[in-house]
């Protein structure tokens, strides 16, 4: 999928895009992916805003907080991702995420113990993972060069992350960006070096979808 570079977009005309778009008797599902370090939570926290500010009741389900799985022992801090070993995505349990929340929600059902709103985000690395991306109404991926990743991940984990950072969880994200292709499949790529001022970012885009959310702030 090819995206084309439109500049500077409002969050407002995508949150009346969604608005529009909630099917009936089950949320608008949002997928929100990206590199550690790439501002996910970031824009994920401006997007509530502007949601709740249309009166809209948004569920956030972190991949971090909720599905993580593995136990990062010394051991693990100090391995080296290992393609031949090691599947990509496995640090969270996206399997039960997709079985227990996204499958009863696409029937039409409530997960237990999932507040019941309007909108519904899944943010984290691997959340637009292939096995996924079906559920979701919209896919967003925010984009950051490699490098600037680490620095921010590092800075807010700490520099004993470092080396894990650097020798495991980097080589497992190139794996994930080299099979699953998230970035391509979404169709919402934002430009995550860029701060965010007056509801505005800036955005990549596919040619169909901004075309929904130009009718959308037309309306």
């Amino acid at each position: 999928m090819k995206h084309m570079d439109v500049g500077i977009f409002n969050i407002k005309t995508l949150a009346a895009h969604v608005s529009n778009h909630i099917p009936t008797n089950k949320p608008y599902l949002i997928g929100i992916d990206g590199l550690a370090g790439s501002g996910k939570t970031t824009f994920l926290t401006k997007l509530i805003q502007v949601l709740e500010n249309e009166n809209l009741k948004v569920t956030v389900i972190s991949m971090d907080r909720s599905f993580w799985k593995k136990i990062r022992t010394e051991a693990c801090r100090e391995s080296r991702f290992d393609s031949e070993r090691d599947s990509v995505g496995e640090d969270y349990d996206w399997r039960r995420l997709k079985l227990e929340v996204l499958v009863p929600l696409r029937e039409g059902k409530t997960p237990v113990g999932l507040p019941r709103g309007q909108v519904l985000v899944v943010e984290g690395c691997f959340s637009l993972r292939n096995e996924l991306q079906e559920f979701y109404k919209l896919k967003i991926f925010t984009d950051v060069p490699r490098d600037m990743a680490l620095i921010r991940a590092v800075d807010r984990d700490g520099e004993e992350e470092r080396y894990w950072y650097e020798n495991y969880w980097r080589q497992e994200e190139n794996l994930y960006i080299r099979t699953h292709d998230p970035m391509q499949q979404a169709e919402l790529v934002i430009d995550g070096c860029r701060e965010i001022a007056n509801d505005e970012v800036h955005l990549k885009l596919t040619t169909a979808f901004s075309r929904q959310l130009t009718a959308a702030a037309d309306a």
